[in-house]
């Protein structure tokens, strides 16, 4: 049926012969699939918009993805595994991947990352913004109060300086200006100061890996001290 205006009249085709009209959203499989969900019998994937709840109990959760039909793979038994085939079997080219093996060499890589960076890159800054973040929550609430505090004394300093450049001190008030710049400066390095006294410092402790070598070359060698 086809609406002309407000009838609804049946679709014909050039042969006058009266036809069905009918678009199909999904396959046959996505539409067993919704068929399963709805009666209970099958569980619905990872983005099929279902609310879910609770966090990642697995090292990988969300990190992976199957390569055949590139859904989340989750953890499941010793291993994790493609989503949709858990779910209803129609990936064409499941993946499957023993944890304990993949986790070990995740974090071997992660750790080579790490161990490979400068106090000063950006990188090994957020690692110790959130790790302090987990650890001293207070501290890191007192940092976030810190920089909001120097941002908004900067704003302060712009503002002078921007009054300067548009001629504000020119002529009779330029004998203003030098004692004002020192009353804007002053509030933004003792701003600056003290952020750096209650910011995180980017210290990455790398005693888990020491002691991780340390034993695999007391297994290896008998020795406990590595070169």
């Amino acid at each position: 049926m086809i609406k002309e205006g407000r009838r609804l009249v049946a679709y014909r085709n050039e042969a006058g012969e009266r036809v069905g009209l009918r678009t199909e959203l999904v396959d046959e499989a996505g539409q067993w699939h919704a068929q399963g969900v709805a009666a209970g019998k099958v569980r619905p994937l990872a983005g099929d918009g279902f609310p879910g709840a609770g966090k990642a109990s697995h090292l990988l959760t969300d990190l992976l993805r199957c390569d055949g039909c590139k859904r989340a793979m989750t953890f499941r038994g010793l291993s994790y595994k493609c989503e949709k085939e858990r779910a209803c079997g129609i990936c064409p080219a499941p993946a499957s991947a023993y944890a304990g093996a993949l986790e070990r060499e995740v974090v071997s890589r992660w750790l080579n990352v790490v161990m490979a960076l400068e106090p000063t890159d950006a990188l090994a800054v957020k690692l110790a913004e959130r790790w302090t973040a987990l650890t001293l929550p207070e501290e890191t609430e007192e940092a976030r109060g810190a920089r909001d505090a120097l941002a908004a004394v900067e704003s302060s300093l712009g503002r002078f300086m921007a009054d300067r450049q548009a001629g504000l001190y020119d002529g009779p008030a330029a004998r203003y200006f030098a004692p004002l710049h020192r009353d804007a400066i002053d509030p933004v390095e003792a701003a600056q100061k003290h952020l750096d006294t209650v910011a995180p410092r980017a210290v990455i402790d790398t005693s888990i890996v020491d002691e991780g070598q340390r034993a695999c070359w007391h297994r290896t060698t008998g020795s406990d001290t590595p070169p």
